[in-house]
């Protein structure tokens, strides 16, 4: 029953991206990314990043560990910085959803949500000012259907003493 319920749900989102490609829809962004504060790392004294974003009232996003393998999961992705390590990424846990048409629980994250990177300086870091660039990865949905997946760009400065 489970594995129907996921695949009803997977073609209905199907269906609603396929008409809604091209159309207002496509362009909506029902999650905000707030600009990230900076982050000052002192070497060999670790710290952590705030990436936070708030989504639409009447919308979720799947969380980073959605109960099924068919959905999305919300991820933050940071591209490599000789000069900063990340650590593991740090998801705040999801709730259990439930749609109307169906009594499979999804673990979601709904209002505002903030994800906790750890960093640390290199060892070779020279003090001074670097950017991690990087993407959250998620797709928003409602009620009634889930809209195409969406890469939001963000940044972090960090600043290495």
């Amino acid at each position: 029953m489970r594995v129907k319920a996921a695949i009803a749900f997977v073609l209905l989102t199907l269906a609603a991206a396929a008409q809604l490609t091209g159309s207002k829809w496509n362009k909506a962004s029902f999650v905000t990314l707030e600009p990230s504060p900076e982050v000052t790392l002192t070497r060999g004294k670790p710290a952590k990043a705030a990436v936070r974003f708030r989504i639409q009232a009447g919308y979720h996003v799947n969380s980073n560990q959605p109960h099924s393998d068919l959905l999305i999961p919300t991820e933050l992705k940071l591209d490599a910085n000789p000069a900063v390590s990340v650590g593991k990424i740090e998801y705040p846990k999801g709730e259990d959803f439930s749609l109307s048409f169906s009594k499979e629980k999804l673990n979601v994250y709904q209002g505002d949500v903030t994800i906790q990177v750890p960093l640390s300086a290199a060892k070779g870091a020279k003090p001074g000012a670097y950017v991690l660039k990087g993407t959250l990865r998620y797709q928003a949905c409602n009620d009634n259907a889930c809209f195409p997946p969406k890469d939001a760009p963000l940044e972090i400065t960090v600043r290495v003493r």
